[in-house]
């Protein structure tokens, strides 16, 4: 989770997980959209944040992919995306 994001609003939210934690799960080997999908639903994430801009990661979708799975994009402004669960 950026800290952009969220600053002064983590009491709002039962538990925040960041990409770090998905590349420690991995052990930083093959990393990718899908991967950081099943994962976060595995973790009962309810949306994925991504800052392209400040924080870009190898394994965050292309600004231009619709969706990784079990998630669609919601919101992109050129530096965040929001991609919601998929029920």
């Amino acid at each position: 989770m950026p800290l952009t994001f969220f600053f002064n609003e983590y009491d709002k939210f039962k538990t925040l997980r960041t990409h770090e934690n998905y590349k420690l799960y991995c052990h930083k080997i093959n990393m990718t959209p899908d991967g950081l999908g099943r994962w976060a639903k595995e973790n009962n994430a309810g949306f994925i944040l991504m800052d392209y801009q400040f924080n870009q990661e190898k394994f965050f979708p292309l600004p231009s992919d619709p969706d990784i799975e079990n998630y669609r994009r919601a919101y992109f402004d050129g530096r965040f995306a929001v991609f919601l669960l998929v029920k």
